[in-house]
This record gives C-alpha cells, sequence and structure tokens, in this order.
C-alpha cells in the first residue's frame, strides 16, 4: 500500500539558500513548459505531447533529469485535469498559464538515494546533493521539498504493509 507523509525540514543557512536557488531554477523550468506548450499549441492548435515536451526542455536547467520530467509530468496531468473539468462543464477550468517566481521541487526514485547512515538524500543536480538527516522506516518512491510559510518541508510517497504507517524517525502522526 502507498501511503504519504510530510515531513519538516530544518536545513542549516547555507542549505536553505541553495533549496531558495533550486526552487527558482524549478520555477523557470515550469515557465519554459508552460510557455513551450502553449506556443505549440497556437501554432498546430494541438497539445505537445508529454515525450516531446520534455525532449524540447531537457538539458536546458540546473536541475536533475527526473526532476524535469516531474515538473512536465505535472504540467500534463494539469492539462488533462481542466481538459476534463472543462468536458464536464466547467467554464472556469483554465489550462496553467501564470508565471511561477518560486516552485516546488519534485524528486523521482533515481534522485533519492540513501547515505551509509540511512538518511535520506537527494539529487538536486549534477554533483549536488541535499542530505535531509531523515532515517524512513520505509523507502521512499517519490517526494517533493515544499515551501510551507516559514519552513521547507518534504512530502513524500512510501511503500507500506497493511496498517503500518509511513513515519519518518521522529515523526509524531499529524504533528506539523
Amino acid at each position: 500500500m502507498i501511503k504519504t507523509g510530510t515531513h519538516r525540514l530544518k536545513p542549516d543557512p547555507g542549505q536553505q539558500l541553495l533549496l531558495k536557488a533550486y526552487q527558482r531554477e524549478a520555477a523557470c523550468c515550469w515557465n519554459a513548459i508552460v510557455e513551450t506548450a502553449n506556443y505549440y499549441y497556437r501554432i498546430t492548435h494541438k497539445w505537445i505531447g508529454k515525450n516531446e515536451l520534455q525532449k524540447w526542455v531537457k538539458g536546458w536547467f540546473e536541475l536533475h533529469s527526473n526532476t524535469v520530467q516531474a515538473l512536465t509530468d505535472k504540467f500534463c496531468a494539469n492539462r488533462q485535469t481542466t481538459a476534463r473539468l472543462r468536458k464536464n462543464g466547467n467554464p472556469k477550468a483554465r489550462y496553467p498559464y501564470r508565471t511561477k517566481r518560486f516552485a516546488t521541487i519534485p524528486f523521482k526514485q533515481t534522485a533519492i538515494a540513501y547515505t551509509a547512515e540511512g538518511t535520506l538524500r537527494l539529487t538536486l543536480s549534477r554533483g549536488v546533493r541535499l542530505d535531509t538527516g531523515i532515517k524512513p522506516a520505509h523507502k521512499v518512491r517519490t517526494c517533493e521539498i515544499i515551501w510551507r510559510g516559514n519552513h521547507y518541508g518534504l512530502n513524500y510517497t512510501c511503500e507500506s504493509k497493511g496498517a503500518d504507517y509511513c513515519l519518518l524517525e521522529g515523526d509524531k502522526a499529524g504533528a506539523w
């Protein structure tokens, strides 16, 4: 069974600057994805496919390649949801159009690793890794670094058996 959870990150000031820079880079990537897809639609009157869109934005950003793929996946999911809502009669549903200054940083399985001590390590880009200091009880499948008002958080999914909860070390259910 796949479970989700949230953990509050406590990065030092240097890591905070690093995360802020990567949030800006993720926002630049998101903006390029939106701009490319909307341009393609204006020219061809068809939406660009996910794989083609990933090829267009690949290699342009200082992000892990799977982070760029995850942002593209998120855009395509938003686009599909909007199309479904419009088909069901919701005229207020809008396709992604707005530019962002900061964005969440998503991580797929290949960007997630563990240190020798068992703590979660995330690959931000080639040669740049963030040791979260978190020891997960189960294998983390995907995660996102988010900004929650005044602190960074880690949203994650992990594999769990039955009613066993997917808490990270030091987490309490419902605590945030």
